[in-house]
């Protein structure tokens, strides 16, 4: 039995339903630390109708996976150099806004930003 499965990509939830599910077959297999993650890509174009909505709904569909932690991965605290890293312009603001609408429906995220020596992951609620 594992007791640890991550989700990396790329960017996994380019193909998000798949995710989704493998997220939610790996928890209901016992795998208690089962992570995944964005660089954000998903939470683009936060001025476009119908992003809350969307990011409401993925939101929702993330927190019935059981999902142990959820991280962004952020290259920079300059929005501009991240920006050049990920090639996602105003990625930085999306995620922003997002962050509000994860934290509403218990995703427990971690790692936000560079790497860290220090890892508190927080169980789900949900």
């Amino acid at each position: 039995m594992y007791a640890a499965k991550a989700f990396t990509g790329g960017e996994p939830f380019l193909h998000r339903q798949d995710i989704l599910e493998l997220v939610r077959h790996a928890t209901r297999a016992g795998i208690p630390y089962t992570r995944t993650g964005t660089n954000g890509f998903l939470f683009m174009h936060h001025d476009r109708p119908g992003w809350k909505s969307r990011i409401q709904r993925f939101a929702d569909d993330l927190a019935g996976t059981g999902l142990y932690t959820f991280w962004i991965s952020i290259d920079s605290a300059d929005a501009d150099v991240h920006k050049t890293m990920r090639g996602l312009p105003g990625v930085i603001r999306c995620i922003e806004k997002a962050l509000p609408i994860l934290h509403r429906r218990g995703i427990p995220l971690d790692g936000i930003g560079p790497p860290s020596t220090e890892y508190r992951p927080r169980p789900c609620v949900g």
